[in-house]
């Protein structure tokens, strides 16, 4: 695939695409990040960075020919995120399960993981 192509793909599927990072249990497969970084992808998010915690990084990226869901991070495993604030102003936490198959979950060091799309 091209990053045109991806691009496309993801405009077409935004909503569903958009909402895949809000799901509470993941499994991910390692990918070494060089490999990652050499992949025809396009820019989804990154979250921001808070407490001096790594921003995590999600992409489209084709892996071995397929469309994947991608994530460069130093969480992996369980942990908590923001998830919006109540009536009171203060902010609700979602736990999530997240795990790097063939990774370190409990590494607070850079990893990167993908899911094939056609497997979510």
């Amino acid at each position: 695939m091209t990053p045109h192509q991806i691009r496309k793909y993801y405009k077409n599927n935004k909503d569903w695409i958009d909402k895949i990072h809000h799901r509470k249990n993941l499994k991910f497969l390692k990918i070494e990040i060089q490999e990652l970084k050499g992949a025809t992808k396009t820019h989804l998010y990154k979250s921001p960075t808070r407490n001096r915690r790594q921003s995590s990084e999600y992409k489209l990226a084709e892996i071995n020919g397929r469309l994947a869901y991608t994530r460069k991070s130093n969480h992996w495993g369980t942990f908590c995120v923001n998830d919006g604030y109540d009536e009171y102003g203060d902010v609700i936490f979602k736990q999530l399960n997240w795990n790097l198959t063939g990774g370190d979950n409990d590494r607070k060091t850079s990893q990167a993981g993908y899911i094939y799309i056609d497997e979510l």
